[in-house]
């Protein structure tokens, strides 16, 4: 299929370049950097609580991101550049502003039981929030407390519900209507609790995360998908922390592939470390080191050269992967301007495109430019044939043309080197100086 070993590259749609014409303004130096597709974060309408993660209408455009015709006009343009498109959606939860959870709190309209509801008496007391101390808000009009796994602005829906299941493959038939690619699937572990007051594990996550009704409703789900367009790339976001390798098995029954976090938690530069995520390999994993919710320059990539060692380790593997916007020129974490409560706003910095604070539009509500685009921009590294940009276009070039597995991994001292084939069986060579954090590649 056209996602077997592509390279994805993550737009956080305002910090990119403002909103969707700023993508389309951009799609040069994405085909310059020669990527395949590109996941966008969610542009949809919402509540200013998540980034972007609680929405209100799933069926609309922020207005600070753009229209739905500036959407149309992206599809368009992507198309006749040959880049896919990847939506992200987050279908777990909504925000407590979107329609329907108003309409569970006032029970019209037949949503009563459309988000997880109990009395006081019947909580899981040992359910737990990723966010929030508790995972229970109590509403007076209902007088009744609702579930909420991550912020309590953003309540769980009842996906048990049939009728919300059926809501869920309507907007997921109206994206792909529009003409998209492929659909991220977010907090996929969380999308049907375990309900039963009696359960052994009740204090424990098993209720919570992972559950075989999620299975059976994804397996279902998928189903239907690809019944509708077999040619849509459908990954799921696994929580990274709860998740088994038999829940992930469980998952890739259904979705094409699910996200690998190994690279992306591991934060280990050392020779050892590095060596084992080159061996171990699930070629239906996405691999990343950067994402929205990961700190930039958790390896000591502020190195150049770390930078591209790293590099050159994700991109040379054989699965898809993907670059995080602004990876490619190394840029850092930038400081807090708390948009977002948990911290995350320094790894969603503007991107650095210039060398010249005038040359920008920024948003004015937005996080801030970070100080260190003086030395780390598109404009300077685009013009440096030793740049570390111009290195990410080199091994992208060259990662194409690979094919298989990575084979003959050896070490000596601080010298890691490894080896893959290319689509005319000739061999590259990868060597990784550990003594002076240097790499070099040769074609055998």
């Amino acid at each position: 299929m056209w996602w077997n070993n592509i390279i994805i590259y993550q737009i956080y749609i305002r910090s990119f370049n403002n909103n969707l014409l700023g993508i389309i303004e951009k799609i040069p130096y994405l085909k310059k950097l020669n990527i395949d597709a590109i996941w966008i974060n969610p542009f949809f309408p919402d509540g200013g609580k998540d980034g972007g993660y609680d929405i209100i209408d799933y069926y609309n455009i922020n207005n600070k991101i753009g229209t739905m015709n500036d959407f149309n006009v992206l599809i368009n343009n992507l198309n006749k550049n040959n880049i896919k498109i990847i939506i992200d959606l987050p279908l777990n939860h909504t925000s407590n502003k979107h329609k329907w959870f108003m309409d569970s709190v006032y029970k019209r309209n037949a949503k009563d039981d459309w988000y997880i509801w109990k009395t006081k008496e019947n909580i899981h007391k040992n359910w737990k929030s990723i966010f929030e101390k508790t995972p229970w808000e109590y509403n007076k009009i209902r007088d009744e407390y609702y579930y909420h796994y991550f912020y309590k602005e953003q309540p769980d829906l009842n996906i048990a519900n049939h009728l919300v299941q059926e809501e869920i493959f309507n907007i997921i038939k109206f994206w792909i209507n529009k003409g998209i690619n492929g659909i991220r699937f977010d907090a996929i572990s969380n999308f049907i609790c375990n309900d039963d007051l009696n359960n052994i594990d009740n204090n424990k996550l098993t209720m919570q995360l992972n559950t075989k009704d999620t299975f059976d409703y994804i397996n279902i789900l998928c189903k239907k998908i690809k019944n509708l367009n077999k040619n849509i790339f459908l990954i799921g976001e696994q929580d990274p922390f709860y998740s088994s390798i038999y829940h992930e098995t469980e998952l890739l029954k259904s979705l094409d592939s699910i996200f690998n976090f190994n690279f992306a938690y591991s934060n280990n530069f050392s020779l050892i470390n590095l060596k084992n995520l080159l061996s171990n390999n699930n070629p239906n994993k996405i691999l990343f080191t950067n994402n929205h919710d990961v700190d930039r320059n958790r390896y000591g990539e502020d190195d150049l050269k770390i930078a591209k060692i790293i590099c050159l380790i994700l991109l040379t593997k054989n699965n898809t992967k993907i670059i995080y916007y602004g990876q490619e020129i190394g840029m850092w974490n930038c400081k807090n301007n708390f948009i977002d409560n948990y911290g995350r706003d320094i790894c969603r910095a503007p991107m650095q495109w210039y060398n010249n604070k005038k040359k920008y539009d920024l948003n004015k509500d937005w996080i801030e430019l970070s100080d260190n685009y003086k030395i780390r921009n598109v404009e300077d590294q685009a013009n440096d044939t030793h740049s570390l940009l111009n290195w990410y276009i080199k091994i992208i070039k060259i990662s194409k043309v690979l094919t298989g597995n990575i084979f003959n991994i050896e070490t000596n001292e601080n010298i890691l080197s490894y080896k893959r084939r290319t689509i005319n069986n000739e061999i590259y060579k990868f060597t990784i100086n550990f003594n002076n954090n240097d790499c070099m590649i040769e074609l055998l």
